[in-house]
């Protein structure tokens, strides 16, 4: 078996150098030699790049079968897919795919910063082409950093499906196991707060999952995609510049706050020559001291004596000992008077029910001066949407959501399923010449009412 493989990769390489064309498309040289493909890249008439991935062996047809199965039972732009097929000379299957750029994991490895929203872009619909894929009745069998390829146009691929494997709990729990990992992988590059908050939300959630037996449920893709769109507004997929650290300032002005010393100790005034006296001045005092001192009989002189020392001890140790400062005491907590904001829809309401209350309560804040408060019951914290709202204010910009500003009777709320406690409500203007954009509203129902996480294009 392995002299056959090794003879047909000969032979394929003589008849790509043979020919110089394959299947129709002129060679430019080998990219890849494996022992289940060989991969060329090609130019077709129309100058465009192709890659044309050979199938040696005995074994060849049917693997390309297996291949051109799995890309008609889940045709995705986000999985590999073969666009054509042909043979070459010698009778070996060849499948004309996509060109597509660098790995994930050579991405990662060159460091840099990835904002949240790429990391959504990259995310999302991996999520979705795994849930067309485990609906098909297979899986992919080998979801890392090292299988997903970026195309020209920024979208991640998954690569390396070989024909994929039939759809079982364990192989789903496998393939949604090696997304969670991917999706970590990519967030350690991001900001500390978008991956603190990630790692709560999506793959820690997506790891609690799993951990249970059995298939997972058909609403668990929903609910991550939900999670995954929460995290921040989508952008283009990038790895920039890592950014300026600027978290260790407040440390080293606190540590250099912590090592002054205190300057109220009489001691370390006099040391430091901040307490000065005159001798000559207290000469004179003295002398008649010591005079009125030699005229006194013997017992009230040691009378006298024991006096002083008490004195001068009592005296010394009030004189040495620094007085009490708020840093030598013990450090009591002053209460602090804090506001907790209650949403304004109740838990009680259903999702319809709930944005129309929570879209009045909007409205009402936007009339306000100091609206980011009083939009704290209408938004979860850190939302995003909440973020575009405070900014627009206080720039005197627009309403960044139009169309939530309309009136009742001029829009229409269309709830979709509701997953994990999470709701994606789309908001539409109920004219069809009105110039505001529809919106996906993304509602999460906590403990104690419903809040809006996210507004995004519909």
């Amino acid at each position: 078996m392995r002299r056959s493989e090794v003879s047909s990769a000969h032979a394929t390489m003589r008849d790509v150098r043979l020919e110089g064309e394959l299947c129709g498309f002129r060679v430019l040289r080998r990219i890849h030699t494996g022992e289940r493909t060989h991969a060329f890249l090609a130019r077709d008439l129309h100058d465009d790049h192709v890659v044309l991935r050979v199938f040696p062996g005995p074994d060849g047809p049917a693997r390309a079968r297996d291949e051109l199965d799995l890309s008609s039972r889940a045709p995705r732009a986000h999985l590999q897919l073969a666009r054509d097929v042909g043979v070459n000379s010698t009778g070996e299957p060849v499948l004309v795919c996509e060109r597509l750029g660098s790995r994930l994991s050579q991405q990662l490895e060159g460091g840099g910063h990835i904002a949240a929203g790429s990391v959504v872009t990259l995310a999302a619909p991996l999520a979705t082409t795994l849930r067309a894929l485990h609906d098909s009745g297979s899986t992919h069998g080998a979801v890392d950093v090292a299988h997903v390829r970026l195309a020209s146009d920024g979208r991640p691929v998954l690569v390396g499906a070989d024909g994929g494997l039939p759809a079982t709990p364990s192989s789903i729990r496998a393939d949604l196991e090696g997304l969670a990992h991917l999706i970590t992988a990519a967030l350690e590059h991001s900001d500390e707060s978008s991956r603190s908050r990630a790692l709560s939300d999506v793959t820690g959630w997506l790891h609690n999952q799993l951990s249970r037996d059995g298939k997972p449920s058909a609403d668990l893709y929903a609910d991550l995609e939900c999670r995954i769109f929460a995290l921040a507004e989508p952008l283009p997929f990038a790895v920039g510049q890592e950014p300026e650290p600027t978290g260790h300032r407040n440390v080293a002005r606190r540590s250099a706050s912590l090592r002054e010393r205190g300057q109220d100790s009489t001691l370390s005034r006099l040391l430091e020559g901040e307490v000065s006296f005159s001798l000559p001045v207290l000469v004179t005092p003295l002398r008649h001291l010591f005079s009125a001192f030699a005229r006194t009989t013997r017992r009230r002189r040691l009378t006298l004596v024991a006096v002083l020392v008490f004195l001068a001890s009592v005296a010394g140790a009030l004189w040495l000992i620094p007085p009490s400062s708020s840093a030598d005491e013990s450090p009591q907590t002053t209460p602090q008077s804090t506001s907790i904001t209650m949403p304004a829809a109740s838990t009680s309401l259903t999702p319809v029910d709930a944005l129309t209350e929570l879209l009045a309560v909007r409205s009402t804040c936007r009339e306000r001066t100091a609206s980011a408060q009083c939009l704290a019951s209408v938004y979860e914290p850190m939302s995003p949407a909440l973020s575009a709202e405070t900014a627009a204010a206080e720039l005197g910009k627009t309403d960044p959501f139009p169309v939530l500003s309309l009136d009742k009777a001029k829009r229409t709320l269309d709830a979709q399923s509701e997953t994990g406690g999470a709701v994606i409500v789309v908001v539409t203007s109920v004219h069809n010449a009105d110039t505001n954009k529809p919106v996906s509203v993304l509602l999460v129902k906590t403990e104690t009412g419903w809040l809006i996480r996210d507004v995004f294009d519909a």
